[in-house]
């Protein structure tokens, strides 16, 4: 095979392979993961819940996923559509914990089934994924009142001192 020949056929090969780095990228909460185990209990109970994040390069683009592993969950819906809730519910509970709800472009949730025996470890699972466009973020707010909070006051002590609440004073 001539040189030239060579160069052109490795060329070929090596624009034709896709290089893919995953690395962690851990998520930054602003609460506490038991808390966001807690709102998620909420939806379905869990023996554990596993966050992992990843930044994914494949040919030069950059992407981040959050996985969340739901370790026997228990009332996890059969239903694909219902499951498919369920875990938009629970991707959008996670996001909404973040200190920066842009951080990830997309979530993971595995159902998983984690059994073990004295042979080994059996793992079974069904995952749901989602952009983070298609997830709700719900942050609180610090309420806004019209006039200062010292008025709102006065006027909300007056209504507690009356009497008959269904009339007004």
């Amino acid at each position: 095979m001539k040189p030239l020949t060579f160069a052109c056929v490795l060329l070929t090969l090596l624009a034709a392979c896709t290089f893919t780095t995953k690395r962690t990228k851990d998520p930054q909460f602003t609460s506490s993961t038991d808390s966001l185990s807690r709102q998620i209990g909420q939806f379905v109970s869990s023996e554990h819940i596993n966050l992992n994040g990843n930044e994914i390069t494949a040919n030069g683009r950059t992407s981040s996923e959050l996985e969340i592993d739901i370790i026997n969950g228990k009332n996890v819906p059969v239903d694909t559509m219902r499951m498919r809730s369920l875990g938009r519910s629970i991707a959008s509970i996670v996001r909404s914990g973040l200190q920066d709800v842009n951080e990830y472009d997309s979530y993971q949730v595995l159902f998983m089934t984690v059994e073990s025996t004295s042979v080994g470890t059996k793992r079974k699972w069904t995952g749901m994924s989602y952009k983070a466009e298609e997830l709700t973020v719900k942050k609180s707010k610090d309420p806004v009142f019209a006039g200062s909070r010292d008025s709102l006051f006065v006027k909300l002590g007056k209504f507690l001192a009356c009497e008959k609440f269904k009339t007004g004073c």
